[in-house]
């Protein structure tokens, strides 16, 4: 275990995780590898509100999509394809639904949702040149976004009809990733620099059905404020999004945004700009991966918050009254004695 920020607090093993209790300050990082995989090629993508982790890694069968639970490791296989090539997995929901990909055997990638036993294809919407499948809620509503002759558009899919969104400032590119359970989508649209409004770069977004909030995250190369992305690719059910930022250099950097702050990390073993986020749950806890010089590891990261103390004359106060209460215990008893 490492930590990140100069935090001393301990990583607990996966599991359900209360709300943040305060500001984050920095995140308790823990790495990923499948101890069936070739070594550096664990892929950690999405996690749910019970800490079950989901991701790909790779032997010499293969590519396989995995769950891990903080034990125990589960494969994922059975592809529906005669001679397919392997598994993926994306994200899984509340209920167990997990949203993943199977390769046929020539290769070419399908997503599909995994109900446990059977992989079930999702296919192209009509008029599609192309459609893609990010993000899963607990009611089994798919975001993602679909490709056509106007562009690229964030959808929903309900399992059976495709509603598209744009952001109103996209230039023509809007796709859409993570989805919480009250419907409120998160990603990146392709458009001017919010700053500058010249230049053009990807911009994270929230929409929560009726209202576009875009944001950038800030870029701390001193050249300017403005990264060259910003790309949002998960959102819980208190509105905590994650993602990433590119900066001036190129280099890769973790973040999440609460609506009006945006906190930046980096996974403090990783080489720097080699970080991908892309989950996060209800705690705020978050997946992702990273690569260092032995290849490609997936990554959770807790995160640290900081608590307001209470104020002296709170304790003061307490103290007085604790006082107040071992002297009545202390009368009853003499008088019980008398």
């Amino acid at each position: 275990m490492r930590l990140s920020f100069g935090s001393l607090v301990p990583l607990a093993c996966l599991a359900v995780q209360p709300a943040l209790a305060g500001p984050i300050t920095g995140f308790a990082f823990t790495t990923l590898d499948d101890p069936d995989a070739l070594a550096g090629t664990t892929d950690a993508y999405g996690i749910n509100d019970a800490g079950v982790v989901t991701g790909w890694s790779t032997d010499a069968a293969g590519t396989h999509g995995f769950l891990y639970d903080g034990a125990t490791w589960t494969t994922l296989d059975n592809n529906p394809f005669p001679g397919g090539k392997g598994t993926q997995a994306f994200a899984l929901n509340d209920s167990g639904q997990l949203l993943g990909g199977v390769y046929d055997a020539s290769g070419v990638g399908h997503d599909a949702l995994y109900d446990g036993t059977t992989w079930t294809l999702l296919g192209n919407a009509d008029g599609a040149s192309e459609t893609r499948y990010e993000g899963i809620n607990d009611a089994g509503l798919l975001a993602g976004f679909i490709g056509d002759a106007h562009g690229d558009h964030a959808s929903l899919y309900d399992g059976t009809t495709y509603t598209t969104f744009d952001d109103p400032l996209s230039q023509g590119r809007t796709l859409g990733f993570g989805l919480n359970d009250a419907g409120m989508m998160t990603g990146y649209y392709y458009g001017p620099l919010l700053s500058t409004n010249s230049l053009i770069a990807n911009h994270g977004f929230i929409f929560d059905g009726s209202n576009w909030t875009s944001f950038d995250a800030p870029d701390h190369t001193g050249l300017n404020d403005d990264p060259l992305a910003t790309e949002a690719y998960a959102i819980n059910d208190t509105g905590l999004v994650a993602g990433i930022y590119i900066d001036k250099s190129s280099l890769k950097h973790g973040f999440v945004y609460d609506g009006s702050t945006v906190t930046e990390f980096d996974e403090p073993d990783g080489l720097l700009g080699s970080i991908l986020v892309t989950g996060i749950n209800d705690s705020g806890t978050i997946v992702g991966r990273y690569s260092d010089a032995a290849g490609l590891h997936g990554f959770v990261a807790r995160p640290i918050t900081s608590v307001a103390e209470p104020p002296v004359w709170t304790l003061v106060i307490g103290g007085f009254g604790m006082l107040a209460y071992i002297r009545r215990r202390m009368d009853r008893r003499r008088r019980s004695a008398l």
